[in-house]
């Protein structure tokens, strides 16, 4: 596990990010005029104190890391989250990277939390800590994740092997506003074909009959980013769902709604929780068969 700290005009950085982001959240949900404007004036860094060192976060690392790595599938997800904010510092963001098993489970490699709202740096830790797993950055693994470019680009600028695939919902939504109404009608069908469609021959003919603006929309991402043909997938799964389910187990966990300490005590009885039930599971199938065999 990690654990890092901020110095008071880190702190002070922090502090102000997070206030204009629950700002932005605000004006967002209409709690807030639409022509608000936020102040970081009106900021309370009163009781940052220079020479003092502040919580930022940690990133933790399962010591089941290197054994999902080697016996799942090569389908990786990764989201982030905020806290629900329950006390003092149960603030911030919380972030997992981990891998899909053969029944489409999830076993987490890295979770982490940090005290700021979700950006390039965290996930820039997250990703790292992954990567320094045996097995996980290899030829075939691929990220399901949705279009946040602090993610993206983060994952990009660490991972030398691993690709990512975009969640096809978010595909669509940031896709249909630019297509314009005489492409809207087909062009969100023609994707979802494309997608799913069992060769590069076939996802190339769908292609041709994209319009002007889905082409130039979508011609901003690699192929192997989108089709599943161009991917080792193999009719695993295309949606970032699975990351989005991690987002909301954290919650039922209490994950999201702890202070620091309680919150990693939490991450780790999680896991051995699920571990072991995976653990009784796999026994009881294995003396399933042996009854069969026998």
């Amino acid at each position: 596990m990690d654990l890092f700290t901020l110095d008071a005009l880190q702190m002070r950085m922090v502090r102000t990010k997070s206030a204009k982001f629950i700002h932005m959240q605000q004006v967002k949900s209409g709690k807030l005029p639409k022509d608000a404007v936020f102040n970081d004036a009106q900021v309370d860094l009163a009781d940052i104190v220079d020479g003092d060192r502040y919580y930022g976060g940690f990133t933790y690392c399962s010591s089941l890391a290197a054994h999902y790595a080697a016996r799942c599938t090569l389908i990786a997800y990764a989201d982030a989250a905020h806290m629900e904010g329950k006390g003092q510092f149960s603030y911030g963001t919380y972030l997992e990277y981990g891998i899909h098993d053969q029944n489409n489970s999830l076993c987490p490699v890295v979770k982490a939390h940090t005290v700021s709202p979700e950006c390039h740096g965290d996930w820039l830790r997250v990703f790292q800590a992954a990567a320094d797993v045996p097995g996980v950055d290899v030829l075939g693994r691929s990220l399901s994740a949705d279009m946040e470019k602090s993610l993206g680009n983060a994952h990009d600028e660490i991972f030398e092997n691993s690709v990512k695939f975009y969640d096809e919902l978010h595909v669509k939504k940031n896709m249909t506003p630019k297509l314009g109404p005489k492409e809207n009608a087909t062009g969100p069908e023609k994707y979802s074909r494309a997608l799913r469609a069992p060769s590069v021959a076939h996802v190339e003919e769908i292609k041709a009959t994209y319009g002007p603006n889905q082409k130039k929309y979508l011609d901003k991402f690699e192929d192997k980013e989108l089709y599943t043909a161009y991917t080792s997938r193999n009719g695993l799964s295309v949606t970032s769902q699975g990351a989005e389910s991690a987002m909301n187990a954290a919650l039922a966990n209490a994950i999201r709604k702890s202070e620091p300490m309680t919150m990693l005590m939490q991450v780790v009885e999680s896991e051995a929780k699920k571990f072991n039930a995976k653990k009784v599971a796999h026994s009881s199938a294995q003396c399933g068969i042996s009854r069969l065999l026998s």
